[in-house]
């Protein structure tokens, strides 16, 4: 994996690159992220259905922090990745000049974490779209996730009303039916995004 990884980055100047459900760990991304850390034409680097976990959104966020890093969007969804892995990517954000679509659906943040990439984005000139969606679990009665709440939403709107780069929030299964419009309506009001629950 890691030859055909380097192949593909490197010496195929790839500007996209698609690795989902690899089974890549921390340890294995590390290989990546060498190689990323290289780089000068990837754009777009899907990581989703892995299992990176904390440890190895620690290294790719290390990455994404550096200056010659130009990847404009990333999809680190499905790999279990909890608040502490958020507090990497936000200090992330706080850093990246080049991201703009950020991916971290069916992982397992909450509230805490949301806010934490809320307060990187408040003064963040690049992200365009972060997605936080939560598929239904396979035994659902199609209740939502409790993990982000009515709290956690009206937190965020407050904390990124003077964003105006940031243009889409996806929270989709994380809250009630009956508060959705109300919600969304409220970041219409406070925010320049278009929340999508």
């Amino acid at each position: 994996m890691a030859t055909v990884t380097k192949y593909a980055i490197l010496e195929k100047q790839s500007k996209g690159l698609n690795l989902w459900g690899n089974r890549f760990t921390d340890i294995s991304i590390s290989t990546l992220a060498s190689v990323l850390n290289e780089n000068q034409t990837l754009r777009e680097l899907d990581l989703s259905y892995n299992r990176l976990l904390d440890k190895g959104v620690r290294i790719i966020s290390k990455v994404l922090s550096l200056d010659n890093c130009l990847l404009k969007e990333i999809d680190l969804s499905s790999n279990r990745i909890t608040d502490k892995g958020v507090k990497d990517i936000a200090d992330m954000l706080r850093k990246n000049n080049t991201l703009e679509r950020l991916l971290l659906n069916d992982n397992q943040i909450t509230n805490d974490g949301l806010i934490l990439l809320a307060k990187a984005l408040a003064d963040n000139k690049k992200l365009k779209q972060l997605k936080l969606e939560q598929s239904p679990p396979k035994q659902s009665t199609h209740e939502p996730n409790p993990r982000i709440t009515r709290t956690g939403v009206e937190r965020i709107l407050d904390l990124l009303k003077d964003n105006h780069t940031l243009k889409e929030i996806y929270l989709k299964g994380h809250v009630n039916k009956e508060i959705k419009t109300e919600l969304e309506e409220e970041a219409a009001f406070k925010t320049n995004i278009f929340l999508f629950l």
